[in-house]
């Protein structure tokens, strides 16, 4: 019986020792598992970060050129104002409004009627100082 107990624990503890051995290689490859998932995350970290990197200066790339872009249209579009002389015309339209106030204050109807009274009046007296010149002067052959 004692044969059987240590055949017994002799068995127990071969067994136990290969519980043990699977649980080193579970724990080796458990680890190898984790060197490797951290190297891939080391990897797609980096590759991430490189990403981001090419993406800001494609960002700051593309602004530049579109801050040049919208440069040189303003720059454009101001020499064909000068080229057509557009400036000149706005210069020319606020003269001709400034003309067009003035002409409406100018044209109402009282101030015509005033302006054509004083014509009026001016030629009547012109009328009439043409014919007394002339009657003083036939007065002074008298």
């Amino acid at each position: 019986m004692s044969e059987m107990l240590t055949d017994l624990l002799q068995n127990i503890y071969s067994r136990i020792a290969q519980l043990g051995k699977s649980i080193q290689q579970l724990q080796h490859s458990i680890e190898e598992l984790n060197k490797s998932l951290v190297d891939k995350v080391e990897t797609l970290v980096g590759s991430i970060k490189m990403m981001t990197d090419s993406v800001e200066k494609e960002a700051d790339t593309e602004a530049l050129i579109f801050r040049q872009i919208g440069d040189d249209a303003i720059r454009e579009i101001h020499k064909l104002q000068e080229h057509i002389g557009l400036k000149d015309f706005e210069k020319l339209l606020d003269n001709l409004n400034k003309i067009v106030s003035s002409s409406e204050e100018a044209l109402k109807p009282e101030i015509v009627d005033l302006l054509l009274k004083e014509v009026l009046d001016g030629v009547r007296s012109l009328k009439m100082g043409d014919t007394e010149p002339s009657q003083d002067t036939k007065g002074d052959t008298k």
